[in-house]
C-alpha cells in the first residue's frame, strides 16, 4: 500500500485457513454466547464484524451508482476518509468484488460481484416474490389486488387476490386488459417506446367509448402527456370509473435489476369503497409494496425509459 498501512485484518491479503472442525466449533461457541444463531435481514447482529459491514456498505454504494465512480465521490457518499475507503477497495479488488479502470482509475463492481449477483438471480422465482408481496398488500389495504405482466400488446393478469366481489371487473388468470384504457396498461406504456404507445392508442381507440382520464376524453396528444405525468409520478396510474363505470383502480410498476418494468401491481375496487387518491393509504402501501418487490429483484438505479425509435 502507498501509505504503508495494511488493510483491515478481515479483508487483508494474509489469510489464515481453518479446518472445518475449527470453524464449526467457533460458530457454535459464538451462537451460545450471543443466545441467537442469527437474525432477520436489516437487524444488526449482537456479535457483528464491523469491517465486514463496512465492506458491504462500500459494495452497495458502488452498485447504487449508474456506472463507474471515483474514490473521492465514493468516499463523500459514504462519509468516510478516502484513505480508509481505499484500503477496503484494495482488499475487495484482491478478491474480485471490485475492479479499477486502468486509465481513469475509477471503480466498479468486479467479476466476483457480478457472478454472485447472477447466481442469486437464477435462484430467485420473481413471480413468486411478487405473488407473496401482493397477497400481503391485499390484506393490508383490504382491496382486491392484481398482478400483471406485459405481453405483445396488452397487460395480462397472472395473479389475483380477491377481497370481496367487484362485479364485472373480477379478473381470472390470463385476463387481458386494454392497454390504453386501463391503469395497469398506462403504467406499462409510460416506460415503453412512445411509438408503441401511439400505435396501441390508434388500435384500441373507440369513438363510441374513447379512453378517458378523470372524466376527460384522451386524444393522442393528451394520452401522451398523461404517460409523461405517470412517469413523473414514479409510475403511479389510476382510473376512477373511466374504464368501467363504478370501478376504480390504482397501479404501480415493478422494476427489475436493469430498470425494466416487469410487473404492474393494481388495487381494484368499487369507486365508493376504494379511495385511489394519491395520498391515501392505498397509494402509500401500494408504492411501498412495489418498491419492496423491485428491490428484491435487484433494482437499485433509475427506471429505464425506452426512447422513440427513428
Amino acid at each position: 500500500m502507498a501509505d504503508g498501512t495494511p488493510p483491515p485484518p478481515l479483508l487483508g491479503p494474509k489469510r489464515t485457513r481453518r479446518s472445518a472442525g475449527q470453524a464449526v466449533a467457533t460458530n457454535s461457541s459464538s451462537s451460545k454466547k450471543s443466545g441467537k444463531a442469527g437474525g432477520r435481514r436489516g437487524e444488526r447482529p449482537q456479535r457483528g464484524i464491523q469491517s465486514a459491514e463496512l465492506a458491504c456498505r462500500i459494495l452497495k454504494a458502488i452498485a447504487a451508482f449508474d456506472g463507474e465512480i471515483t474514490l473521492s465521490a465514493l468516499s463523500s457518499h459514504l462519509g468516510m476518509l478516502p484513505g480508509n475507503v481505499h484500503r477496503y477497495l484494495a482488499s475487495l479488488q484482491f478478491e474480485g468484488f471490485v475492479k479499477q479502470e486502468r486509465v481513469s482509475g475509477e471503480y466498479d463492481l468486479g467479476p466476483a460481484a457480478l457472478a454472485l449477483g447472477a447466481r442469486a438471480m437464477r435462484r430467485l422465482d420473481t413471480q413468486e416474490v411478487a405473488f407473496q408481496e401482493t397477497r400481503i398488500l391485499s390484506t393490508e389495504i383490504d382491496a382486491s389486488v392484481w398482478l400483471s405482466v406485459w405481453t405483445e400488446n396488452s397487460p395480462v393478469v397472472v395473479a389475483v387476490h380477491d377481497r370481496g366481489a367487484i362485479g364485472p371487473m373480477t379478473a381470472r388468470l390470463g385476463t387481458k386488459v386494454r392497454a390504453t384504457y386501463s391503469a395497469q396498461g398506462r403504467a406499462f406504456l409510460a416506460y415503453r417506446d412512445p411509438a408503441v404507445a401511439e400505435q396501441l392508442w390508434k388500435l384500441e381507440y373507440d369513438k363510441e367509448e374513447p379512453p378517458r382520464s378523470e372524466g376527460h376524453v384522451l386524444d393522442l396528444a393528451r394520452f401522451q402527456k398523461l404517460l409523461t405525468t405517470i412517469r413523473e409520478r414514479g409510475g403511479m396510474s389510476r382510473v376512477r370509473g373511466d374504464m368501467t363505470k363504478g370501478i376504480s383502480a390504482l397501479s404501480s410498476p415493478v422494476f427489475d435489476m436493469w430498470g425494466n418494468v416487469v410487473f404492474v401491481v393494481t388495487a381494484v375496487g368499487h369507486t365508493h369503497e376504494l379511495n385511489v387518491g394519491w395520498g391515501t393509504k392505498t397509494a402509500v402501501e401500494l408504492a411501498k409494496a412495489t418498491k419492496r418487490i423491485s428491490e428484491k429483484l435487484g433494482f437499485t438505479g433509475q427506471p429505464r425509459v425506452h426512447q422513440a425509435t427513428t
